[in-house]
């Protein structure tokens, strides 16, 4: 029997005002399914050029820390929106649940820094066997490649030792397309945006 889907509650998000949080409980066979539109609704709000899908401008594997992200250190404190928001909402579609990021200077809004770090220690929550088990076969073993990539790929050995131990984590799930690409608006709200993945 397929399983059902699991789609985001999108009402619950705009109503909740909580700090950043992750805590993924469920899954589908295939991972996460959600309505996406045909056509982003316009938004007066301003994503930063640098955050976009078109600029480019940071190249990031999100398997590493935000320190190995090729970013113009000149931007990384910029407000990410015009005007600035003291909160923002993403989502991905190969994620269960979405990224609750929150300005870490109060008063000044959101920065580019903020959606980066956010992101990064966002994806390093663990999988349980129990939400593991949930997938589909093939999806078990896309997360189960992903994790044996990632752990492989670090050169010292007591330290791929360590990061094996650790287990599968969230950003397993996005197997080979774990580059970051760019936000882009939703049909959702100004406050929501879709983290967009690319292989290279």
């Amino acid at each position: 029997m397929p399983g059902k889907n699991v789609r985001f509650d999108m009402t619950s998000i705009l109503q909740s005002n909580r700090s950043p949080s992750l805590s993924p409980t469920s899954f589908n066979q295939s991972g996460s399914t959600y309505n996406k539109p045909l056509h982003p609704v316009e938004s007066r709000i301003n994503l930063n050029p640098n955050l976009s899908t078109r600029e480019r401008h940071i190249h990031w594997d999100l398997t590493l820390p935000t320190e190995n992200a090729r970013v113009h250190p000149g931007f990384t404190n910029d407000q990410a929106t015009k005007p600035a928001l003291p909160s923002m909402t993403i989502i991905c579609e190969a994620l269960p649940c979405p990224i609750s990021v929150v300005e870490s200077q109060r008063g000044y809004g959101v920065t580019v820094m903020d959606v980066l770090r956010t992101i990064y220690t966002s994806l390093r929550t663990q999988l349980s066997e129990a939400d593991f088990k949930q997938l589909s076969p093939d999806m078990q073993q896309k997360v189960s490649d992903a994790f044996r990539h990632r752990y492989r790929s670090i050169g010292d050995e007591k330290v791929r030792a360590i990061e094996k131990s650790k287990g599968l984590k969230l950003v397993d799930m996005l197997g080979r397309k774990k580059v970051f690409a760019g936000l882009q608006s939703t049909m959702w709200g100004p406050d929501i945006w879709e983290l967009c993945l690319s292989s290279s």
